[in-house]
């Protein structure tokens, strides 16, 4: 608008153009505390060369770095860009935009600074896996971020130039799940060597349909290890998945004969440092001979949980096999069972010894990891069972386990061999020398989550409770009774007995690959049996 004013001394008057105050009617767009955005800016009687600056809200100060932002355009609408590269915007700030027009000034109303998401997971490694793992699995806990203030949404997405890691790795858009790929074999990652491999990626956690001004990158990396090597005779593995949700390689080393003695070495190769949990067991104790004879001891029983192996390398897996029975000897007692062990470089890192033998009619019963029962024979050097000896050279967190074998008791009546749970049972007693039973629990597992392991990878004997158990004892030899005395749950053996020429019997064989006693037996009705080979059981979480 024009005004017509007075000029110099004459008094002379002209029309002049006079400056009109510019006003903001609407301000869209956001303001990010690290991202450059764009504010459009409505209003009147705007203009070329204007300052426009953020102030703060409360107080009216300039916003350092941020006092003469560079604008299109002169007239509404305007646009103006808010640089990011500044440490004075912080989230939840309120600002103004100012405009400052010769002199005369608009302000905007309030405006909050955005925020991007802020992760919860930290940098780092967040799995170490085998290269075995398949398909479609979950890596490690799911990727967390929250919105901050503004909220929203949040996506995760992986940086797509990382080809390596959206080859092998997928990772939920909403979930923040990372999972290995549906169709490519995480062993690829490897490139046929040994490995480890260590995949570094970036991760951004942003704001579903905000992803270009609000998005916050973060650096993880996966670990991936070759598998250890698996047995390829007297043994397997399975992947098991336990009822908190972990899948677990089981692998399973055996010693697949009764009364070997001797045990059976396995190599076992490892690429990495790792944790194991693991149950060795050692070969049952052999039956005796004749008349009151006694049950094999079960093998030592150990189990841990936790232990690392923190040198990558070849270690030697010893399986215990079975204490070869007495037959045809009065004197001469049951063997002991040989011990499994793991061995790497000539030191013992973990043992469990074999079990006693037992009694024959005129001998005493050996100890061992569980002892062997004693001899019914009213002339025998020791009518007392034989106590567990020390079981074990073993890791961290280990729990050992191993009991003494039954008492003999006059008449003939054999002494039970020692279960890894219960002792024997006495000659002459209400069990009529039963072998001890074994155990069904171990690593912290219930009797149904150890079942459950047990069944997949094919190990343990089902007992009448639906359990599977290991490490029984072997049942004594019982004169005048009309039965077998029962062997110990787990696998052993049940003894013989003697009642008449046409009442008689031998004893049974243990059930093999479970360190269970063999059972005693006159040798006039039957033999006596070899003890169980023992089992080595690792798993490790894949």
């Amino acid at each position: 608008s024009q005004v017509l004013t007075r000029t110099g001394t004459s008094g002379a008057t002209t029309w002049t153009t006079t400056i009109q105050a510019p006003s903001i009617t609407n301000v869209t767009g956001e303001i990010n505390e690290d991202t450059n955005t764009t504010l459009t800016v409505t209003g009147t009687n705007f203009a070329s060369g204007m300052t426009i600056k953020l102030v703060n809200a409360s107080s009216g100060a300039d916003i350092t770095g941020h006092t003469t932002l560079s604008y299109t355009g002169s007239s509404s609408p305007l646009t103006v860009t808010i640089p990011s590269a500044t440490t004075s915007l912080t989230p939840g700030l309120q600002v103004k935009l100012k405009i400052i027009k010769s002199g005369l000034t608009a302000t905007s109303n309030a405006i909050t600074v955005s925020e991007d998401p802020n992760w919860s997971t930290s940098a780092g490694n967040i799995a170490t896996i085998y290269s075995s793992r398949g398909t479609s699995t979950n890596v490690g806990s799911a990727l967390s971020a929250t919105a901050g203030s503004g909220g929203g949404t949040i996506n995760y997405v992986i940086d797509t130039s990382d080809t390596s890691a959206t080859t092998y790795f997928d990772l939920g858009l909403t979930s923040g799940q990372i999972t290995t790929d549906a169709s490519n074999a995480l062993s690829g990652i490897l490139g046929g060597g040994n490995g480890p491999a260590t995949e570094t990626f970036i991760a951004y956690a942003q704001i579903a349909g905000e992803e270009t001004t609000k998005k916050t990158p973060r650096t993880f990396n996966i670990i991936v290890n070759k598998p250890p090597t698996e047995p390829s005779s007297q043994g397997n593995s399975v992947d098991w998945t336990d009822s908190s949700g972990v899948t677990w390689r089981v692998i399973k080393f055996l010693c697949s004969s009764l009364g070997q003695q001797t045990s059976l070495a396995h190599t076992w190769t490892t690429y990495a440092s790792m944790t194991i949990d693991y149950l060795f067991i050692g070969g049952g104790g052999g039956g005796g001979d004749n008349s009151g004879a006694g049950g094999g001891g079960a093998g030592a029983f150990v189990a841990g949980t936790n232990y690392n192996l923190s040198t990558a390398g070849s270690y030697t897996i010893n399986v215990g096999g079975g204490g070869v029975a007495s037959r045809n000897s009065q004197t001469a007692a049951g063997g002991n069972g040989s011990p499994s062990s793991l061995v790497l470089s000539g030191t013992t890192l973990i043992e469990a010894i074999g079990g006693g033998g037992a009694a024959s009619h005129n001998s005493s019963p050996a100890a061992g990891g569980s002892g062997g029962g004693a001899s019914g024979y009213n002339s025998a050097p020791t009518s007392t069972g034989a106590s567990p000896t020390s079981y074990v050279t073993a890791g961290n967190s280990s729990q050992a386990y191993g009991t003494s074998g039954g008492n003999g008791a006059g008449n003939y009546l054999g002494g039970g061999g020692g279960g890894a749970g219960v002792a024997g049972s006495n000659g002459g007693s209400s069990d009529y020398g039963k072998g001890g039973d074994g155990k069904a629990e171990f690593w912290g597992l219930s009797a149904t989550q150890t079942t459950s392991m047990l069944a997949q990878i094919g190990a343990g004997v089902v007992e009448s409770d639906n359990f599977r158990w290991l490490a029984g004892g072997g049942g004594g030899h019982q004169q005048t009774h009309t039965t077998r005395s029962a062997g110990g749950k787990g696998g052993g053996a049940q003894g013989g007995y003697y009642y008449s020429s046409s009442q008689a019997g031998g004893a049974t064989a243990p059930s093999d690959n479970t360190g269970s006693g063999g059972g005693g037996a006159h040798n006039s009705f039957g033999i006596s049996t070899h003890g169980a080979g023992g089992i080595v059981i690792i798993r490790y979480a894949i």
